[in-house]
């Protein structure tokens, strides 16, 4: 959140996450009540979820809506990554669906996106987050990181994608008719494909997108304690005990927190005009423009999937058992053969889609039009 709200004051929680995901677990709900009651921040950015909703017990379901209300009554935002698994169908899910607490209306779910930066003036292009991996067999990386060497390669897999799709418990809030297109609120799929009507309409996850794909996400430092000498390969020796470690991280437990520092500057921008924070926000995104690309002036724009085929490298210096090829939005069925546009049931479309949502913010005509 620093990196784009370097001002801001971070306040940390934490919970049992690893219980989250089991019925009436609770344990990740705790930190998150106290924040609402006693009102201590502004802005919540989550990072965790029920995969899917069928572990979301009903009591969990109607107290987190009740805290939810509360935070919006206080003028607070709640965001929560949409997931990090599609629609949660490749997980052992029997139904597509968004993940709670990701699809309740009175919170802002945050989906994923690849942005790929094509040279030093910052060109980019952004896609709509999914990848598919082949491990290459028996690789060798030179000693440059120039080169990859390679034995063949494994069949491609599912790895991750933006969450999304419609909720099977909340009905379609009203700050998303006429904007969610009926095939996403009215439909969804089973684990085999087989379509599934929802009647009334439901509400749709996510709401707004920032970056998130590991392959094209941040690079990251943190200081470890040696496990074994020598230091590990990449990494550098600080101390006997000790080395700094760069990696890649992505999820969208990354696109949930930059987009808190963009609502922070939004809430500063406000501050200086004496008013209030922006709070629950929602409302406000789905009466936004949104245009083509950063050009149109838009507050949002729009993400689609890539037009060719599109993938990148993964490897890591001194790992001859860890080099894959990532593709970004596409599939490549046991022939070869591209199959672009697919995170699990989910797509990459023109307009809203239940990959990332509006879109993602522009940001300086994003803070202006949320300034007031």
């Amino acid at each position: 959140m620093h990196l784009m709200a370097p001002d801001a004051f971070i306040l940390f929680a934490a919970g049992s996450c690893d219980a989250a995901d089991q019925p009436d677990a609770g344990e990740a709900e705790d930190p998150l009540y106290e924040i609402i009651d006693n009102h201590l921040v502004d802005i919540v950015s989550n990072s965790w979820a029920y995969a899917g909703e069928e572990d979301a017990a009903p009591g969990v379901v109607i107290s987190d809506t009740f805290k939810f209300l509360q935070a919006a009554a206080q003028g607070m935002t709640v965001l929560f990554a949409s997931g990090d698994e599609g629609d949660s169908t490749y997980y052992g899910r029997n139904i597509a669906s968004g993940s709670w607490p990701a699809t309740n209306p009175l919170v802002t779910a945050v989906g994923g996106t690849s942005l790929l930066l094509k040279n030093a003036s910052g060109e980019k292009s952004e896609f709509g987050w999914t990848n598919f991996y082949s491990l290459f067999d028996n690789a060798l990386i030179s000693n440059n990181g120039e080169t990859v060497t390679d034995h063949g390669w494994e069949p491609f897999a599912f790895d991750d994608g933006s969450g999304g799709g419609p909720s099977l418990l909340m009905p379609e809030p009203i700050y998303q008719y006429n904007v969610v297109p009926k095939e996403f609120s009215t439909q969804t799929y089973t684990s085999s494909g087989v379509p599934v009507p929802l009647a009334p309409p439901r509400r749709v996850t996510p709401d707004i997108s920032m970056v998130a794909d590991p392959f094209t996400g941040m690079l990251f430092g943190e200081t470890y304690t040696i496990s074994s000498p020598p230091v590990d390969a990449g990494c550098l020796q600080l101390t006997e005990m000790t080395e700094y470690c760069e990696q890649a991280i992505g999820g969208t437990s990354l696109a949930t927190p930059l987009l808190a520092g963009v609502l922070g500057l939004v809430n500063q921008s406000r501050f200086f005009e004496r008013l209030g924070p922006v709070g629950f926000v929602n409302p406000a995104l789905y009466r936004l423009l949104v245009g083509e690309n950063a050009e149109s002036g838009t507050p949002l724009v729009d993400v689609n999937a890539p037009s060719k085929p599109t993938s990148g490298l993964y490897a890591e210096l001194g790992f001859d058992d860890f080099v894959l090829l990532g593709t970004i939005d596409s599939d490549v069925d046991g022939n070869g053969n591209i199959i672009a546009n697919v995170d699990t049931s989910l797509h990459s479309a023109p307009g809203y889609d239940d990959v990332t949502g509006l879109g993602v913010p522009n940001v300086p005509e994003f803070i202006e039009a949320l300034r007031y």
